[in-house]
């Protein structure tokens, strides 16, 4: 631990160590994700670059596409040209860039899914039981919290209802 210090606070100075410290003590002491704030709304930076990264294929679809469709426009022999070029590439490029975008909207399909199930899953799951009274050491009080109250609407609908 104290190696991995010298490195932290040669690197990137004693502020900066003392914090990365804090954070693999807390770690190291079993806090999980929760409890260092990379999860839910108190995310920390890295986690909303990360999210911010698996929005960027639409819109970079529609840049590319914008790209493309406005030199076909402006300057068809240019365009031509460049086209030709690209039908000089070899099949493998193109299998790697569809292998690279198959990636992309995979890992992007997945995360949401998760995302969604994870919420499904946290409303299906019931609310922690409420307490009983705190009662303290207070022996009636104790019983009085286990022992019902009379409730004649009760009583009047249980007695219409049994006849």
């Amino acid at each position: 631990m104290a190696l991995r210090m010298t490195l932290l606070s040669r690197l990137f100075g004693g502020r900066a160590a003392r914090e990365a410290g804090d954070l693999l003590g807390q770690l190291q002491a079993g806090g999980g994700a929760a409890r260092l704030g990379l999860s839910g709304p108190a995310a920390g930076v890295w986690l909303r670059l990360a999210r911010l990264a698996r929005g960027l294929p639409g819109p970079a679809l529609l840049v590319v596409t914008g790209l493309l469709v406005v030199p076909a426009l402006v300057a068809p022999g240019w365009y031509a040209d460049r086209l030709a070029l690209l039908a000089g590439l070899p099949e493998a490029v193109w299998w790697l860039a569809g292998a690279l975008l198959s990636l992309a909207f995979g890992a992007h399909y997945q995360a949401s899914e998760q995302d969604f199930t994870r919420e499904m899953i946290d409303r299906a799951t019931p609310p922690a039981p409420l307490d009983v009274a705190a009662t303290g050491r207070d022996a009636t009080l104790a019983l009085r919290a286990e022992t019902p109250d009379d409730n004649p609407p009760l009583a009047e609908w249980l007695a219409l209802r049994d006849g």
